[in-house]
């Protein structure tokens, strides 16, 4: 079976290869396919939205997420960086995420990136995080979905650095584009990043065999 990667918009995606992933759902519109998983990074908005949550959960759903986003919603699992949840159709590790020069996203938050196999793929959400030393002990990466707008992320010239060290097979870029200065973040990262680049606008899928 192929392995479907679809963009909602920001860090939002779904994954679907036998399991169904949702990371991060914000303005999903309307859909017909429910979550297996519910995977979200940290507690800020356009990140975390309840309202997303439950337009895709389903009563088998497992949703994972850091300590103050499960005890908010009442239910999930907690992930914290460096374990892992492991399924029959899907591995998922927690990475750390976090800024090193700013207070929005500090490490003692515990916020997470994933490292997600399935289908053979293993894919690398970074979640809201600069260039960390941590990327540099991922293991192999296929896919890497990565910030590049700047401020609270990587910029694209951090993301295209941070694709030297993680080595992914694909990146495809998120988090830019909700300020006019970061519009074209997307289309600068895909110049400078040595790994093939797919740039997504919201909406758009791609299938990975």
């Amino acid at each position: 079976m192929a392995l479907e990667i679809q963009y909602f918009g920001n860090s939002s995606f779904a994954i679907i290869g036998g399991a169904v992933l949702y990371i991060d759902p914000w303005r999903l519109g309307k859909l017909d396919i429910g979550a297996d998983f519910i995977l979200i990074s940290h507690g800020h908005q356009r990140h975390f939205s309840p309202m997303d949550v439950e337009r895709i959960a389903v009563p088998n759903t497992r949703i994972i997420g850091p300590e103050d986003v499960i005890s908010s919603l009442g239910r999930g699992k907690i992930l914290l960086p460096d374990r892992e949840i492991l399924d029959t159709q899907v591995r998922i590790k927690g990475v750390p995420a976090y800024n090193r020069r700013s207070e929005i996203h500090k490490r003692s938050d515990k916020g997470l990136g994933f490292l997600i196999e399935i289908r053979g793929k293993r894919i690398y959400f970074a979640g809201d995080t600069d260039n960390i030393a941590e990327m540099e002990n991922l293991g192999p990466v296929d896919i890497a979905l990565l910030p590049v707008g700047g401020g609270s992320v990587m910029g694209h010239v951090d993301a295209a650095r941070a694709v030297k060290v993680i080595r992914p097979k694909l990146a495809i870029p998120c988090h830019y584009g909700d300020r006019e200065e970061t519009m074209l973040a997307g289309e600068s990262f895909a110049s400078l990043a040595e790994c093939i680049v797919r740039v997504l606008v919201p909406g758009d899928k791609i299938t990975l065999v």
